[in-house]
Parts: C-alpha cells; structure tokens; sequence
C-alpha cells in the first residue's frame, strides 16, 4: 500500500516487476487527488504508462486486505489510520 506520489508509484511497480506472483502491490493514499501529471510524465520516461490510473484513498477494506503498508512521506506517516492488528508498517521516508 502506498500513497499516489511519485515516489510510490515507481515503488509499486518495482515490487510488482521484482515479485511477480509472489504478492500483490496496491497504490493507495491518506486521500485521492486524481490523476498526478507529475507522476505520469516520471513514469513515462522510466517506460512505464500510468496515464490510467486514478488516485485511491486508502479505505478500511484496504486496510483489511493488506499484510504491510509501506509509507513514503512524513505527512502520511502523521495522518495514516490505525492500522489493523499485524499489519506490518514499513516506512521509507
């Protein structure tokens, strides 16, 4: 699970490259912003088209679904929910 940001997005298809059907990732943030052209265009020029993706408030259904959430700024470290019981919190910032 991580934010929309830049950042994220390349994390979540690093992990989604490197695990192949070993885990799933998911992109998910404290809120939804839309698209992030900033993202897009880095991603782009990595190889990568997110031109598709919308951002996704993280919801407690994800929460749930998740064994870790990985988090990769300070602000979303201050104001992510309580996570549930196991749920393994790495942070990246």
């Amino acid at each position: 699970m991580f934010c929309s940001c830049v950042e994220a997005i390349h994390v979540v298809h690093r992990l989604r490259k490197l695990g192949g059907d070993r885990f799933v990732a998911q992109s998910a943030g404290i809120e939804a912003h839309g698209k992030n052209p900033r993202a897009i265009a880095v991603m782009d020029e990595a190889g990568v088209d997110i031109s598709s993706q919308e951002s996704t408030e993280l919801t407690d259904e994800i929460l749930a679904w998740a064994d870790t959430i990985v988090i990769v700024s300070g602000h979303a470290d201050e104001h992510c929910r309580l996570l549930p019981a196991g749920t393994k919190k790495i942070t990246s910032h």
